[in-house]
């Protein structure tokens, strides 16, 4: 989108019904923009993308029509079809009515080899798609399609469709269908065939539902209208036709244009109003006046559009239908702009500031050129993460290699590893609350529990800090150690594990900041001596002037005025003004403020450190009143930003607690439901079954519904198996049934009724009903001594499946080794390809 487009390349804008967002098509890429409130004007354009869906590199360049289902936001669906007949469905992810990224479900099969030319949703059951194909013989021109009963994966072709797989209604082998609308009502559905005829279909009558057949040439762009359930538009390229279902020998009123007509839209701001868009105009053209009355006149006003300070020619426009009064434009020199329909102020933003491309259906990659930064999208992100084992390994840290950027969560899983170490020697007395995962308000007393920190106006002398450490309250050292720096006099520092792997990781600095307020000075300057010269930062080298055997002595108060405080300072002033890293920083503020009796931490607050380091030294020298405080600012903000760098604080609980309300808002920020998920379901692991919240279930839900849909299942069932209490409250297929090949007796309940099927033998003839069609082991069987540690790695390997076609089945990790050779059935014999499916 880095050069201009030429007219017609701006194929369609599509707005919301209910959401801030609308769909546009550029060359051969779909996108999904979103735009707020901020007043610029009028309403200013975002320049922030929410997705990326299609692009020319990803097999998608036969795009030719797309359909949004305007439906409640658990039922938004955008159907495309392409030059090459096939059929492409895409969904949204919705976390508590935020819009997220759109999630690919898959493709509607058998591909009919024909170019599809048009699709409509019907109004009141989502689930219901029409496509127009273009004409061919023995193909069908229309087939309406039950998303919910689809069959997603089929065979490729398939001349003759009376048993079409998830099809509901045919009609018109061999006519071109070039429009499609449903009536308002959603019963009847309007065709516009091959600029001949405009054909009724009511679907209550059945496959042969023709009700009606009109001659005409006006059967392109078809619209219902949104004030009438009878009326709809239709037009010709040079003419407009207003038509009534109720009365379809003739228009109720003809327009006819003399110029091109290139689009042509009722007008959402006034009743009875159609607008038009004439080739190579700058002017949205509106008809008013234009009712039921064979003898109406209609009165015609021009409105200028203004795109940009240069006034293109307008290839697309819509109204937006939430603000109705509002339109949407886009114009040949690939300008995207918005004006008020009643007034002639216009805003304009230009989309060539950003690129989005897809590489392939898996990774989905948003490109900022404002500030060079490559990020990939997030729905792209969960799945690559998912098919990469993204799960809760037994051991939680393993999990840091999904997040390799220093300012992600790489920290998280690590935390979560260690922080059950410091549950285990909590009291209940310490963590009222307590469970496997406490964070600092839950460990910290808010009660009127004796609590004890160094008070610096009490220790003038730097050599009583030494000893100082060691008085300070348990349930601080805790804190402290909660946050990474160690356990304060339980360990020598040569000894100290958290040291060594600072000094491994070259966190030089680090190690000195905490070795310094921890009033381990000796240590401190041995780590100086030995590591500053290799520091990037020469502020650290300089800085040992400050840490002499002599300057441990703080000065008394009667020589503070002569030589010792101004010194002090001038060379943390200087040592300031030089140095880079944050830690040197904070290390400076931290000798200077302490030595001159100053509150140690009114400046180091202020820098960016990480809030684990912020945390620690409130603990050290903050009174109780002052830490909780802190605690609850920092909260606060984590609580707003979305950043779950506040569990360490709240700890990890269940519903209806600060935690969980962090989690949640951290899904409407960034959309990562897939580790929402993971958290919700750690709260309760190994617990017994337990009522799950709303809030739970619905992230839990939406995060299994997308492995489902990316077919990830092993995925998928291994995560049910952490949350017994939750699976009951999960959706199932109610016609799932299972029964006996020997005696051909159903089981009466469905799968659905059940939690697990507690027997594999059948109770009419006793026989086995599930074997395994590969080692013949029935199910049931305890797995081989052998085979547990397998089992251990992947809890899913000795699942029964079955294939939905041939119902053939057994072991999952059996299936699995058989298929990376194979592509058919295992069964002697079965020609299916299950694979395939």
């Amino acid at each position: 989108m880095g050069e201009n487009t030429t007219v017609g390349m701006v194929d369609m804008l599509l707005p919301a019904m209910s959401e801030p967002n609308f769909l546009i098509f550029f060359k051969n890429t779909l996108y999904l923009y979103e735009y707020g409130h901020d007043r610029v004007g009028m309403v200013s354009l975002s320049s922030k993308f929410s997705a990326a869906l299609l692009n020319k590199s990803t097999g998608f360049d036969d795009f030719n029509c797309l359909a949004w289902s305007y439906g409640s936001v658990w039922s938004s669906l955008v159907a495309i079809g392409h030059k090459s007949g096939r059929l492409t469905l895409l969904a949204p992810i919705y976390t508590s009515g935020v819009h997220r990224p759109f999630a690919t479900l898959g493709e509607l099969r058998p591909c009919m080899n024909i170019p599809c030319e048009s699709l409509a949703w019907n109004p009141r059951g989502y689930n219901f798609l029409a496509v127009g194909y273009q004409s061919r013989p023995r193909k069908y021109g229309l087939v309406v399609f039950d998303i919910q009963r689809s069959c997603v994966h089929a065979p490729q072709e398939q001349d003759i469709i009376d048993d079409l797989p998830g099809s509901v209604w045919k009609f018109g082998k061999g006519k071109f269908v070039q429009s499609i609308v449903w009536q308002a009502s959603g019963n009847e559905l309007i065709v516009g065939v091959a600029s001949r005829h405009i054909r009724t279909f009511d679907l209550r009558t059945g496959a042969s539902g023709a009700i009606g057949c009109v001659p005409t040439s006006c059967t392109l762009n078809l619209e219902a209208d949104p004030f009438s359930e009878n009326r709809f538009l239709s037009r010709d390229y040079e003419k407009m036709c207003i038509w009534d279902v109720r009365w379809m020998m003739t228009p109720v009123c003809t327009i006819n244009t003399h110029r091109p007509v290139i689009q042509a839209a009722w007008n959402l701001f006034r009743q009875n109003s159609i607008a038009c868009l004439f080739a190579g105009s700058s002017e949205l053209n509106v008809y008013y006046e234009v009712n039921d009355d064979e003898n109406s006149n209609y009165e015609q006003f021009k409105r200028p559009l203004r795109t940009s300070e240069h006034v293109w020619p307008v290839v697309r426009f819509a109204f937006d239908r939430v603000k109705r009064n509002r339109l949407f434009l886009a114009d040949c020199s690939s300008v995207v702009s918005q004006c008020n329909f009643a007034d002639t102020t216009a805003v304009s933003w230009c989309s060539s500031g950003d690129v989005i491309t897809v590489y392939d259906d898996a990774c989905i990659l948003m490109e900022e050129f404002d500030d060079g930064v490559g990020r990939k999208n997030c729905s792209a992100t969960m799945r690559d993460r998912a098919k990469n084992a993204y799960t809760i390994p037994s051991d939680l840290a393993e999990n840091k290699r999904f997040f390799q950027d220093p300012h992600s969560l790489s920290w998280l899983w690590p935390w979560l590893a260690k922080v059950e170490t410091v549950a285990e020697s909590l009291d209940s007395n310490d963590a009222p609350n307590s469970c496997r995962f406490p964070g600092v308000k839950m460990i910290f007393p808010t009660d009127d529990t004796k609590d004890s920190f160094i008070d610096l106006k009490k220790f003038p002398d730097f050599s009583e800090l030494i000893t100082m450490k060691n008085s300070i309250g348990e349930n601080r050292e805790k804190i402290i150690a909660l946050c990474g720096w160690g356990h304060l006099g339980s360990v020598s520092a040569d000894q100290d594990p958290v040291l060594d792997d600072l000094c491994k990781s070259l966190e030089i600095e680090r190690a000195i900041y905490m070795l310094t307020c921890t009033s381990r000075f000796e240590h401190a300057l041995q780590l100086l001596e030995a590591y500053a010269e290799n520091s990037s930062d020469e502020a650290l080298l300089q800085a040992l002037v400050l840490y002499p055997p002599a300057a441990l002595k703080r000065p008394s108060e009667a020589d503070e005025a002569k030589e010792g405080t101004p010194y002090w300072h001038k060379m943390c002033s200087i040592l300031l003004e030089k140095a880079k890293n944050l830690y040197v920083r904070a290390l400076l503020h931290f000798l200077s403020n302490i030595y001159a009796k100053r509150h140690v931490l009114e400046n180091i607050l202020q820098l960016d450190l990480p809030p684990q380091d912020k945390v620690a030294l409130s603990a050290l020298y903050l009174s109780k009143q002052e830490f909780l405080k802190i605690v609850d600012e920092m909260v606060k903000q984590f609580l707003n930003d979305g950043n779950l760098n506040g569990l360490f604080l709240t700890g990890l609980i269940a519903e209806k607690s600060s935690s969980f309300d962090l989690i949640q808002r951290f899904v409407d920020v960034t959309g990562d439901v897939q580790t929402a998920c993971l958290l919700l379901i750690l709260i309760n692991k190994g617990n017994a079954p337990a009522v799950y919240g709303p809030g739970t279930v619905n992230i839990v839900k939406s995060y299994l519904n997308l492995l489902s849909r990316w077919r990830l299942w092993d995925t998928h069932c291994e995560l049910k198996l952490y949350m017994p209490g939750l699976y009951c409250q999960l959706s199932r297929l109610s016609e799932a049934l299972y029964g006996c090949a020997f005696c051909m007796q159903t089981r009466e309940e469905a799968l659905a009724s059940q939690l697990e099927v507690c027997s594999g033998y059948c109770k009419h003839c006793s026989l086995n009903m599930f074997r395994c069609i590969l080692c013949s082991v029935s199910f049931g069987v305890t797995v081989h001594s052998r085979l547990k540690q397998q089992e251990q790695k992947d809890p899913t390997a000795f699942w029964f499946v079955w294939c939905c076609m041939c119902k053939h089945g057994g072991h999952k990790k059996h299936l699995n080794e058989w298929f990376k050779r194979n592509s058919k059935c295992p069964m002697p014999k079965c020609k299916c390809e299950c694979m395939t499916l």
